[in-house]
Parts: structure tokens; C-alpha cells; sequence
């Protein structure tokens, strides 16, 4: 048992763990030798990690999807379009986690991202998390349209 248990990973102390460093300024981490594909891997592995819905719901629990939505405004292309891969992975299928998108603002990022990010990765996972994000989601939907996100496609 005791073998099992040194093992296995606190998936809510790790993405605690994760969110802390999502919550450090980028020069502060680049001072301390971590590199964009460093927050990349992190991110991976945080993927893999809300792929529960209870583990989508439980991160802005303990305040990790308010520095999520911040790096799709990152200055390195790939954790922009691998924060939109995260946030694909936490509002598919999840009322709950679409809700909480909605109400920080993560529609906006998203959109933006879709329609005007010079990078040609980020506007492909903007749009799937866009999609998902407004998926049987009315407040989701009023908002595209409002925004005239059509007009992007």
C-alpha cells in the first residue's frame, strides 16, 4: 500500500504546483533558467491533468484558470496556442468550466487570438477552443454572434 501511495501523484497539489508557476511573471522565470518550452511541457502535463471534469472544475478552485487565460496573451506563440489546447481540454463536454471561461473574460482572449494572431498554430487552437467553449452554451453563443465572430471564420 505504502509502495502505491509514494507513487501516486496529488493531482490537486500538482496543479497547484502548476498554477503557482503560471502565477510568476514571465522575466522571473526566464531569470530563473525556464525556458517557453519548459511552460509548454508544464502545460502538457496540466492537459492531461483536467481531463477529468472534476479536475477542470477544481482549477479555478485553486485560482489556476484566471495565469491560463493570461497566456493567451503570452509573447511565445507556442504557449499561446497550447494555453488554447488547455482550455479546449477544460470547457468540452463541461457547462461548469465553459461558465467560469465566460465570466473571465477567456471568450474575448480567444476570439482575439482566432481573428488577428500572427502566428499560424494559435488561431487553429483558438477556434477549437472557441468551438468548444460555445458548444450548447447560449451565453457562449449570444457572444459570437455579438462579436460577429462568423466574420473570422
Amino acid at each position: 500500500m505504502e509502495a502505491m501511495q509514494s507513487q501516486s501523484v496529488d493531482v490537486v497539489k500538482r496543479m497547484k504546483e502548476i498554477t503557482l508557476v503560471m502565477q510568476t511573471l514571465e522575466q522571473v522565470l526566464e531569470a530563473q533558467g525556464v525556458t517557453s518550452a519548459d511552460v509548454e511541457d508544464m502545460l502538457e502535463e496540466l492537459q492531461e491533468r483536467v481531463e477529468s471534469i472534476d479536475m477542470a472544475n477544481d482549477l479555478h478552485s485553486i485560482g489556476g484558470l484566471v495565469p491560463l487565460l493570461g497566456y493567451l496573451k503570452n509573447s511565445h506563440a507556442g504557449i499561446r496556442a497550447k494555453a488554447a489546447e488547455v482550455i479546449t481540454t477544460i470547457v468540452q463536454n463541461n457547462p461548469r468550466s465553459q461558465q467560469l471561461v465566460m465570466e473571465a473574460n477567456g471568450f474575448e482572449a480567444l476570439l482575439s487570438n482566432f481573428a488577428s494572431d500572427p502566428d499560424i498554430t494559435v488561431p487553429t487552437k483558438a477556434l477549437g477552443a472557441l468551438s468548444s467553449l460555445i458548444l450548447h452554451n447560449k451565453p457562449g453563443i449570444a457572444a459570437f454572434r455579438l462579436a460577429n465572430g462568423y466574420a473570422a471564420l
